[in-house]
Formats: structure tokens, C-alpha cells, sequence
């Protein structure tokens, strides 16, 4: 089967031009003006961007969690992602407890048995080593695709792992070339303050945040972080929330993660704005992080759709949403436009009058756009939302 996109104003990494494009066997053969290429199949892109197909690696489709089960399975997730110009994503494998590496990827494999319209990938989701799967069974997955595992430090007494678990994890990545990804937060002080709350009677929305304070994140992020040091592994921190959360070498403020293995994070909330990890800026201004090289995409599915299955009750343990699985524009949003520095961009040169104080240019300009409360989920942004968890 073989394309010719004619007259398309093609987007790359680093071009922007009007060309054809020729697909031949769903690959990229030929790009040129005025290509003359029989082709099966002739689209007229004319006044038309032709972009590369977004990649967004953190999904949870079809996904049980607390009760719940996420509101999209593979067929619907993957069909709102090709028409918003998402064309591969990586899903979340959840080993169930007591359950074999194996028996957990022959479960979600059968989940998108049939209903795949787009490529996709696994991470495994490590949640039981003692009584479920082994390091050896572990150290083999790379061998079978999968080629990250992913950890989470949150939601006690249901995915939460202990750090002999985490640490045994990324000893095995160090091995065998794998990512660690963890979700970085402090289950055991969390469970505390959400029982606390509960008790009170704290059951209104504000109190997910207020349970879960900034210090919760930035101690389990510097624990993976110097957890992963000590085994030599790379890691992966998802859906960061806050930059504190990137702790800094003591006298060397921002320096957290300079050497070692490689260091990642997604950014979370309103603000897919990404930058190198550890950067000292003020948290208020949503300077988020991750690693050039490595593309997070929007994020996980947006949260309390009103047809998820979920069970009426007050918990605040109740996951809340991200980005949807079909919203690739948001990390494409302009510097500007997400108030970044925007003082900055008109400044210009001149000379002053006598008398006249030139603008201070050592400090950042304030943010002219003001920031909006985090609600806790984005269903009023995103139609159709589903639920997640981290």
C-alpha cells in the first residue's frame, strides 16, 4: 500500500516547508516538491499541516484501580487518540498481586486483542516481587519489548510498593538496561493525613490536595532519586507536580541530578511546559521538567467522567485526572502562551533619559497570565474525560 500526500505544509523537528510525501509499506520513502510517484492512494494536503504522529507514553486504558475501572478499553481510547494525531502510546501493564510478570502481559495483551487501530507499547507495573513475580522473571521482560517498569510509591494497600521492592526493581534495570519510572509520593504519610481528614469529617474536594502536601512529593522524589544513584539505574519520575520536588545537592542549589545515570520527569496539571530538571525557579510559576531527548506526551486520561464505573463514596483517595489520551496540542502550545517570560520577549534596547532607571534584567519578568486554581481534575476542559490513577 503506498501514499503520495501532495502539497502538505510538512512540520519536522527541524523544518517547515510546503513538499509531497511519499508513504510506501507505512514508511516514509520520499519527500520532495512535485514528487511524480504512482501511489494507490493520492491525498491533497493543499493548505494542510503535515505533521508527524504523536507518541504519548503514559495511558491507562481499561485499567481496574480502587473499584473503578477507566472509562475508555483500547478500541475507544485509541480511536479518540488517531483523530487527535496520537499515533502510538504506552500502556500500563498492572501486575496484579500474587500474579506472574507473564500471566499480568497475557491479561493486557488479551485486553487489546481486536481492537488495536493504533501501535502501542507496554511498561510493567511492578507491584508484588515477594508472592507474584520474580527478578528473573523480571530481567526478561527487555527480551519480550518491554523495556520499563514502573513503580508507585502512593495509593497503601493497593499498588504501593516497599523500597526493598523499588530497589531490587532498579537494581535489575541497571542490569538490564531498563527504565525505572516511579510516582513519587509519600504513601505512608499520605494514608495518615487521609485518615485524619476522613475522621474529621474533611471530605470536600480541597482536601485531596491538602492531604497530600508539597513535602510528601519532594521527599519520595529525592528517595527514588538517590535510591536509583546507589543502584545505578536511570528513573523516570511521572506526572511531577511541583519543582521542589527535584531536590538540590546540598551548596549546589538545582544540581540534583548533574551526574549518574540519566534523570526524566513529566510535567502534570495545566502546564505541559517541560525544562531540564532541577532548574531554580519559583514553584508558583509551573516550571516543569523533563529531558529533551526523551518527549513526554499530554499525559494520562482526565478524570470523573460522569459514566465511570466507580462506587459512590467520600475517599479521598480517588485518583484524580490528567491530560486526555487525544489532546497532543497542549504540548504544543507556544512559550508565549503559556505566559513564560513574556515581559522578556518585548523587551528591546534603548537609551534611557538622564535620570531615567533601566529595567532590572537580572531577575524574571512576573508572569503577565494569571494562573488558574488547580481544580484537582480537567473534565471541564476535556470532553468526554476519563479516570485514571498514577
Amino acid at each position: 500500500m503506498s501514499i503520495l500526500i501532495k502539497g502538505g505544509r510538512v512540520i519536522t523537528a527541524a523544518d517547515d516547508y510546503v513538499a509531497d510525501v511519499y508513504v510506501e509499506d507505512e514508511r516514509i520513502s520520499l519527500i520532495g516538491e512535485s514528487l511524480d510517484q504512482a501511489a494507490d492512494k493520492v491525498i491533497d494536503a493543499s493548505g494542510k499541516y503535515v505533521l508527524p504522529g504523536g507518541v504519548d507514553p503514559h495511558t491507562h486504558l481499561d485499567m481496574p484501580f480502587g473499584g473503578t475501572v477507566t472509562i475508555d478499553d483500547v478500541e475507544s481510547g485509541q480511536t479518540s487518540a488517531a483523530f487527535g494525531g496520537t499515533t502510538t502510546h504506552v500502556d500500563f501493564i498492572i501486575q496484579p498481586q500474587g500474579s506472574s510478570f507473564a500471566d499480568a502481559l497475557e491479561e493486557w495483551r488479551g485486553k487489546a486483542n481486536g481492537k488495536q487501530m493504533i501501535d502501542m507499547g507496554y511498561h510493567m507495573a511492578v507491584t508484588d516481587l515477594k508472592e507474584g513475580g520474580t527478578l528473573e522473571e523480571l530481567a526478561s521482560l527487555p527480551d519480550q519489548g518491554i523495556t520499563s517498569y514502573k513503580l508507585f510509591m502512593a495509593y497503601k494497600g493497593a499498588l504501593m510498593v516497599d523500597d526493598e521492592t523499588l530497589f531490587k526493581t532498579m537494581q535489575v534495570a541497571a542490569d538490564t538496561g531498563a527504565l525505572v519510572m516511579v510516582h513519587a509520593e509519600n504513601g505512608d504519610a499520605i494514608d495518615v493525613l487521609v485518615k485524619e481528614a476522613l475522621a474529621a469529617g474533611h471530605t470536600e474536594p480541597k482536601y485531596h490536595a491538602l492531604t497530600r502536601p508539597p513535602e510528601t512529593e519532594g521527599e519520595a522524589t529525592n528517595r527514588a532519586i538517590q535510591l536509583a544513584r546507589v543502584a545505578g539505574s536511570p528513573l523516570y519520575v511521572v506526572h511531577q507536580v511541583r519543582l521542589h520536588a527535584a531536590p538540590a545537592r546540598p551548596g549546589k542549589p538545582g544540581r540534583a541530578l548533574e551526574r549518574g545515570p540519566q534523570r526524566h520527569a513529566e510535567c502534570d496539571l495545566h502546564r505541559p511546559l517541560r525544562l531540564p530538571l532541577g532548574r531554580p525557579e519559583d514553584d508558583r510559576q509551573g516550571r516543569l521538567l523533563e529531558d529533551p531527548e526523551r518527549r513526554a506526551g499530554p499525559g494520562e486520561q482526565a478524570a470523573d467522567d460522569p459514566r465511570v464505573r466507580r462506587p459512590r463514596r467520600p475517599d479521598l483517595a480517588e485518583p484524580h485526572g490528567r491530560a486526555a489520551l487525544d489532546e497532543p496540542g497542549e504540548a504544543l502550545r507556544p512559550l508565549s502562551a503559556q505566559g513564560h517570560g513574556r515581559g522578556r520577549l518585548r523587551r528591546r534596547y534603548r537609551r534611557l533619559r538622564p535620570g531615567e532607571a533601566g529595567d532590572d534584567l537580572s531577575v524574571d519578568a512576573p508572569l503577565e497570565v494569571g494562573l488558574q486554581p488547580v481544580r484537582g481534575h480537567r473534565s471541564d476542559r476535556v470532553a468526554g474525560g476519563r479516570p485514571t490513577t498514577g
